[in-house]
C-alpha cells in the first residue's frame, strides 16, 4: 500500500501539502543556484527529488535510512540509495555533487556538528548545503512551548539562527543566505 509507505502515515490532502511544499523550495533555491546533480539526504520518499526532477536539472540523488521509502522512490524512478548521512561519501561520489540538502535532518543526528565537520570535508569547493530545520526561537516555538508541535521525541538537537550559523562557520562553512 503506497500510502502505508508516506511519513507519516500522510493523508491524501498532507502528501499535496509535502509535494507542495518540495515544489517551492525548488523554485526557491532555483532562483539563486543550479540544483544539478543534488544529494536530498534524508529523502524519504523522493518527494523533493520528483520536484528537481520535473524541472528538468540533472541527476537528483537521494539518501535514506528507511527502506521502504528507498524502495517507493526507486519504483518511481528516483535515484535513491539506502544508507544514513555518515554514509553520504561512501555511497556517492562527491566530486559530482554539486549541492546537498539536509531537510529536517540535522535535529535528529546524535552529534550534528561531527556531521557538518563531515560534510565540509568531503564537498568540492564551489558546493553547497542547505539546511532546513525547526527554529527553536521562532514564534510558534516560543508561543507554545514545549507542546509545539515540532517537538518530538526523535529530535535530538534543536536550533536557533545563532547557534545553526555558528555550527556551520566552525564546521568551516561560509553562510552564503539564510531565511
Amino acid at each position: 500500500n503506497p500510502r502505508s509507505l508516506l511519513r507519516g502515515g500522510s493523508t491524501p490532502e498532507k502528501l499535496l501539502r509535502r509535494k507542495r511544499n518540495c515544489r517551492n523550495r525548488v523554485t526557491m533555491i532555483a532562483r539563486h543556484i543550479s540544483l544539478d546533480r543534488v544529494c536530498d539526504i534524508g529523502c524519504g520518499e523522493g518527494l523533493f527529488l520528483s520536484a528537481v526532477r520535473d524541472r528538468h536539472y540533472l541527476d537528483p540523488m537521494g539518501l535514506e535510512p528507511n527502506a521502504a521509502c528507498v524502495a517507493f522512490g526507486r519504483n518511481r524512478g528516483l535515484c535513491i540509495e539506502q544508507g544514513t548521512v555518515e554514509e553520504f561519501s561512501a555511497r556517492f561520489s562527491t566530486q559530482q555533487i554539486k549541492v546537498v540538502t539536509l531537510f529536517h535532518v540535522i535535529e535528529h543526528l546524535v552529534d550534528p556538528f561531527e556531521t557538518l565537520r563531515m560534510m565540509r570535508n568531503v564537498l568540492t569547493p564551489g558546493s553547497f548545503l542547505i539546511i532546513e530545520t525547526p527554529n527553536i526561537q521562532s514564534y510558534s516555538a516560543r508561543k507554545w512551548g514545549d507542546q509545539w508541535r515540532l517537538i518530538y521525541r526523535q529530535h535530538l538537537s534543536y536550533f536557533n539562527s545563532s547557534t545553526l550559523r555558528s555550527s556551520l562557520k566552525q564546521a568551516g562553512f561560509e553562510i552564503l543566505a539564510e531565511g
